[in-house]
């Protein structure tokens, strides 16, 4: 099924339909935020549908406003979100892989367990932001403000942190092995 219409996805690739049976189906979006491929849940509820995005690869979304977006274990792999507003979301358990946050503002986001593997999140905002458990290895946070988050059993090893701000931080259990950290405030 193909539409030209822009904001309507066409459907490349399929499994079998079952009715009340979850599938997952490959699309390629055509819409104002532009991403290369799209993996969605399809559930059928007594004749009506809900359509749930699991992974938005590549997606461009620079400057886009997502405060208090729900993106709970959602997967945005490569995906440019330089300048986004995401304040206020709830990214628990979401991967953010290899993902460019440049300049964005996360403060107050709860992403506990999240992965940030190797983001570029420069001169990025985290204000009181829950970081519980959350994967930053070779993130790139030079200039970030982490003012007053809770970064308890976070991983921050081999990540840019120079000039950082984790004033007021709970730092419990996280790890800075190999990390840059010249520059960064640390006090409480």
């Amino acid at each position: 099924m193909r539409s030209g219409r822009p904001g309507v996805a066409a459907i490349t690739r399929s499994l079998p339909a079952r009715p009340r049976v979850k599938r997952q189906l490959e699309i390629q979006v055509q819409s104002v935020l532009s991403c290369k491929k799209a993996m969605v849940d399809i559930v059928s509820l007594d004749g009506r549908v809900l359509i749930t995005v699991h992974s938005l690869l590549n997606l461009k979304a620079a400057g886009a406003k997502l405060s208090f977006a729900n993106l709970v274990e959602e997967s945005l792999p490569g995906a440019d979100l330089a300048r986004a507003d995401l304040s206020g979301a709830d990214l628990s358990g979401a991967e953010f892989t290899g993902c460019t946050l440049n300049g964005a503002n996360l403060a107050q986001v709860r992403a506990p367990y999240a992965d940030f593997c190797n983001v570029a999140a420069v001169e990025s905002d985290w204000y009181s932001s829950n970081l519980v458990g959350a994967d930053m290895r070779r993130a790139r946070l030079a200039r970030a403000s982490f003012y007053s988050c809770d970064l308890r059993g976070a991983d921050l090893r081999g990540a840019d942190l120079r000039f950082a701000d984790f004033r007021n931080c709970r730092l419990e259990d996280c790890r800075f092995e190999n990390a840059e950290t010249s520059g960064a405030m640390f006090s409480s």
